[in-house]
């Protein structure tokens, strides 16, 4: 294994290449780590950390109701966002890139959905619509999402855990 002493993700050998210090994982200081910074395109000799405010916007049919961001299975540097848009449904975005999102792709949902979880490993998404029922959609190529199903139950909130999908209304 290649040596990588400051344990930051970039061996010793290509820390003299870029200019980072092997023995600092932070070598600016900013409180991003090396790895991190190179990863998302930043400077990781820059000296400062990344703005705050606004960093970078997405454009949706309909209203972020809820987000959540995922992880992959497949892929750790893999991060998918599912967004309850309100009367448009469901988006799903690339958010690996922070600074620089990606819509894959949005699927039209009766009612108006509240609330979104996903269970990653089986590709499926739950969303919430209250009076449009539960929905469950098949999320297994996010650019394509699928309606698998509507459970007829008004349903507010959703949580997704090995499989099964919890669903409430109201308190």
């Amino acid at each position: 294994d290649p040596l990588d002493t400051d344990s930051d993700g970039i061996t010793d050998f290509a820390e003299l290449v870029i200019g980072t210090n092997a023995n600092s994982s932070d070598t600016d200081g900013d409180g991003i780590n090396d790895f991190a910074e190179t990863q998302q395109g930043l400077d990781p000799l820059g000296e400062r950390g990344f703005p705050t405010g606004v960093i970078s916007s997405l454009p949706l049919a309909g209203k972020a109701n809820k987000v959540i961001v995922e992880g992959s299975p497949l892929d750790s540097q893999s991060q998918t966002a599912y967004v309850a848009t309100g009367l448009q449904g469901l988006a799903i975005a690339d958010v690996s890139q922070f600074n620089d999102p990606i819509l894959l792709g949005q699927l039209d949902l009766p009612g108006d959905a509240t609330d979104v979880a996903v269970d990653s490993t089986l590709g499926i998404a739950a969303i919430s619509t209250n009076s449009g029922g539960l929905q469950i959609v098949d999320v297994s190529d996010p650019m394509t999402p699928r309606l698998i199903r509507t459970v007829n139950f008004q349903s507010n909130r959703v949580e997704a855990a090995n499989g099964y999908a919890y669903a409430s209304s109201g308190d």
